[in-house]
């Protein structure tokens, strides 16, 4: 799915006829009918204009982008090129010198797609309370980035 529809510009106990959904998400008839022939369910399939109630529009809509999303694990990043989530080659850890609100630092981890050779990035936090990258000491502090050239500085 290319965009991401903001399903809470619908009303759920509205019906919608297709042209009316197609203007609340600024696209086309044709992506709607599309939407229609991919499993978002009309209230009468046999009337016409096709009406949709809004729940069935939400629904649709939310079942079709939870599709897409890649849950990542630990050492995972999602490469945009493969549109997977792979293990990354020559990792290391940049310091956005940035404190997060619980106290964390925030870093972000860059590397390249083995599959491709796309460089790919990752956001995460390390630490806690009020350390910085300089002051971790203790191997716990750094347990998912183990082995990782540490630190770049931006």
């Amino acid at each position: 799915m290319g965009r991401k529809y903001d399903v809470r510009k619908i009303i759920s106990k509205r019906s919608y006829t297709t042209e009316e959904i197609a203007e609340v998400f600024g696209v086309h008839v044709q992506t709607v009918r599309g939407w229609s022939k991919g499993g978002m369910e009309p209230i009468d399939d046999v009337s016409r204009p096709f009406l949709f109630e809004g729940s069935e529009v939400r629904r649709y809509l939310s079942e079709k982008r939870s599709k897409s999303r890649v849950t990542l694990k630990e050492g995972e990043f999602y490469c945009l090129k493969c549109r997977k989530a792979v293990h990354g080659v020559r990792v290391r850890c940049v310091d956005t010198r940035r404190q997060l609100g619980s106290g964390k630092v925030s870093v972000v981890l860059k590397g390249t797609c083995a599959g491709c050779g796309s460089v790919v990035n990752r956001f995460s936090a390390v630490g806690g309370g009020a350390k910085s990258l300089e002051k971790i000491e203790t191997p716990s502090d750094l347990s998912a980035f183990e082995n990782l050239p540490l630190f770049e500085k931006r």
